[in-house]
This record gives structure tokens, sequence and C-alpha cells, in this order.
């Protein structure tokens, strides 16, 4: 009893740090400057790159914060419901998953839609050529991980597992969108165009293990006799959160690469 007291009033105060997290920070997470280091790069060159990010944020017309604010009130609402009702907080957390799955979708589809001067790629663009093949195995083995806990919750493990596989897919999406440049400045605007298609389609594709490691962690410790099956879950669900996570973090620190005139040391 004990317990699940505690893990109720756990879950209930992450949906607090989440939905609190996602509205402070909705209108930094909207932008694409953010996404692109400048600081190491010598002039004229940053100064070209700057000018390029402003082109593409008016072309591209992103779907500013409201993907990240309806997910962070749904959060809240969630909090709310697990402090004042009896609802059962996994099958809260598993909504949430589906509505995150929903931004992500309705933010792909507003980029798909975004700008009128689209490039044809000079180059073979694919899921393989934008992110690591080792990452998208990682991924999909993760995703379906919530599946294992089928006798545990059965119907938040198919929604976190669905909402989870939805993510991924939405990041190959974005891995295949076409090239948008104005044509201004087609160098510095063929590398951005690069950078943030890695960027975004890594972050899309590292989000997705997420919503199954969480359920996972919840679900080894509400079973009442986990299994050879749900350790195995377990232990494939947290290895690939962590490589995922770190090498993601690497990728974010990484500055701009030679062609886009990076300071030589």
């Amino acid at each position: 009893m004990e317990l699940a007291i505690g893990l109720r009033w756990f879950m209930g105060a992450s949906f607090v740090v989440v939905g609190l997290g996602l509205l402070i920070g909705r209108n930094h997470l909207a932008s694409d400057g953010v996404h692109i280091r400048t600081a190491d790069l010598e002039e004229p060159a940053a100064g070209r790159l700057k000018r390029a990010i402003a082109r593409r944020e008016l072309m591209e017309v992103l779907p500013s914060a409201t993907p990240a604010s309806v997910v962070g009130v749904c959060a809240l609402v969630a909090a709310a419901l697990v402090a004042f009702t009896r609802l059962d907080p996994i099958v809260l957390y598993a909504g949430l998953c589906t509505v995150l799955a929903m931004a992500f979708s309705h933010a792909y589809l507003r980029l798909r839609n975004a700008g009128t001067r689209r490039a044809a790629a000079l180059r073979v663009r694919n899921r393989a050529t934008v992110l690591p093949p080792w990452l998208w195995i990682a991924v999909a083995l993760c995703v379906v991980t919530p599946l294992a806990f089928f006798d545990v919750a059965p119907l938040a493990a198919i929604f976190v597992s669905a909402a989870a596989v939805t993510i991924a897919v939405v990041g190959d999406r974005v891995t295949r969108l076409p090239a948008l440049m104005s044509g201004e400045d087609p160098p510095i605007e063929d590398y951005l165009d690069r950078r943030l298609r890695t960027l975004r389609a890594a972050n899309v594709v590292t989000t997705a293990p997420a919503p199954a490691y969480l359920f996972v962690c919840w679900a080894i410790v509400s079973a009442p006799d986990f299994t050879g099956l749900h350790l195995t879950a377990f232990g494939v669900a947290m290895v690939t959160e962590l490589i995922v996570t770190a090498w993601f973090l690497k990728l974010q620190v990484a500055g701009a690469g030679p062609e886009a005139g990076r300071k030589r040391t």
C-alpha cells in the first residue's frame, strides 16, 4: 500500500515538472536558432548563418509554442487528476503519451507543409544517411518493451507502446523532408538544412524511447511477480534510454562543421 501511494505521488510530481517545464520553455522550443551554434564560427560565416536562420524561420512558419503548451497543460491536468481523483496514474500517463505523439505529428505536418521555396535534394536522404542505423535498431527494440507488461497494465501498455512507435515514425518522416532553401546563400543554407534535419530527427527519435522506458520502470516496480520477460524488457529499455540520451547530448554540443566556416584551432 505504501509503495502504491509513493508511486502515485511520484507520478503526480513528475506530471507537474513536465508540465511546468514545457510551458516555461515553449517559446524556446519553437525556434530554429536554438538548434544551431554560431559561437564557434568566424566572420563572415557567423553572420551568413544567422541571416540564413532568420530567413528559414520566416519561410517555415513553425507551429510556435502550441504543441508544447498543449502537452504542458495536459500534464498539469493529469497531475490534478492524480491529486484529486482515484484515476490510475499509469492510465493518465498513457493518455499523456498519446497527446505527446499527437503533438509531434502536428509539428511534423506543419514542417512538411511549410514554406514555398522547397529545393530538390542534391543527395539521397533517408533514415540511414541522417541518423546512424544502430540508433534506429535500438529505438525499435525499446518502443515495444511496454508490451512485455501487458499482464500488468494491458491498456496502458498498448497505448504507451503505440505512442512511442508513432513518435519514432514521425522521426523517420522528418529525415525525409525535402530541403527548404531561399536560394540567397545556397552553401550556408544547405548546411543549415542538413544540420536542422539531423537535430530535429534526432530530437524526435531519441524522445521515442522515453515514454516506453518510464512506463517499464513503473511496471517493473508495480508487478506483483516480475518474470524473465519483464526483466529483459526493463534492461533493454534502460540501456537504450541511457545510450540514446548520451548520443543526443553529444550531438547537441557538437559545433558547426567546416563547411559552415568553423574556426581553425
